[in-house]
């Protein structure tokens, strides 16, 4: 059923003007007309009504995780980041140049983890996602408890019409049914050319699927020379597949990075990237 939930796109505050604000309530006798600020002012922002009821925030700074934890924010389980090497060859080019990377690199990859050949049929979606995508849709928001709309409208949306990126789509299609689909996005960070999986979606029994999806988007990016490729991964049917693609954990403070919930019911939470703004 539909539920009205909230992601937090950006939450800032200004410590300085926090302990001014604290003051002032506290000289004029508690502030009962005003905000409750005992908390501080992000955790009221976080406690308005207009806010809603349930709210998710992922990536957070070390210092929103603080105030999100004394907010009552729990850790979400099977959720964090994912990252996998893909190739030296780029890193190499900007030391002994492009030709001698090319043989370097090659050799440099084979202590990578081997990337898989992928088992199903991937082709690259080069228009507008479609009705097959209303289709997958309708199956998968039964399949999942807890899951951000993907239908055909919010795709295009999201991946067609951003007005500073570019995505490739992958997707597998079985006895004429689309079965799943990928979303990635090449970068340039920290002089490194690098990926990142946005959005993925198939059904909880199809990690074959997934394993193809993965293996393309793993096998093109080694083509095009991309360092490292990282995922943002919510429940246990992407975090099972990019395991076996042998992905590793990312960890933050020696540990993972979940995405923090209030509100949510005990349910899994089928979440990547493409559910907030990053990317």
């Amino acid at each position: 059923q539909p539920v009205e939930a909230w992601w937090y796109a950006d939450v800032l505050v200004h410590w300085g003007s926090v302990r001014r604000a604290l003051r002032e309530q506290k000289r004029s006798g508690g502030g009962q007309t005003g905000p409750r600020l005992a908390k501080g002012i992000a955790t009221a922002m976080l406690d308005h009504p207009a806010a809603g009821r349930i709210q998710m925030g992922k990536h957070l700074t070390d210092a929103m995780q603080v105030v999100g934890y004394q907010a009552n924010f729990t850790d979400q389980p099977q959720t964090g980041s994912w990252s996998r090497l893909v190739s030296f060859r780029q890193p190499l080019e900007r030391f002994v140049g492009r030709v001698p990377a090319r043989a370097l690199g090659w050799l440099g990859d084979l202590a990578i983890p081997r990337i898989q050949r992928p088992a199903l049929p991937v082709t690259v979606l080069e228009g507008v996602f479609d009705a097959r995508f209303d289709r997958l849709w309708e199956q998968a928001k039964t399949a999942y408890p807890a899951i951000g709309r993907r239908d055909s409208a919010f795709l295009n949306w999201r991946y067609r019409q951003h007005p500073d990126l570019t995505y490739t789509v992958l997707t597998v299609s079985l006895a004429g049914a689309l079965r799943g689909y990928l979303v990635y996005l090449e970068f340039f960070r920290h002089e490194q050319r690098r990926a990142a999986i946005i959005d993925s979606l198939a059904g909880p029994d199809d990690g074959a699927v997934l394993d193809a999806l993965l293996a393309t988007a793993l096998q093109n990016l080694r083509r095009a020379a991309m360092h490292r490729v990282e995922c943002y991964a919510g429940g246990n049917t992407l975090t099972a597949a990019l395991q076996r693609a042998r992905f590793k954990a990312r960890l933050h403070n020696g540990k993972v990075q979940s995405t923090l919930v209030r509100g949510l019911p005990a349910v899994e939470l089928y979440v990547t990237r493409g559910d907030g703004d990053g990317g």
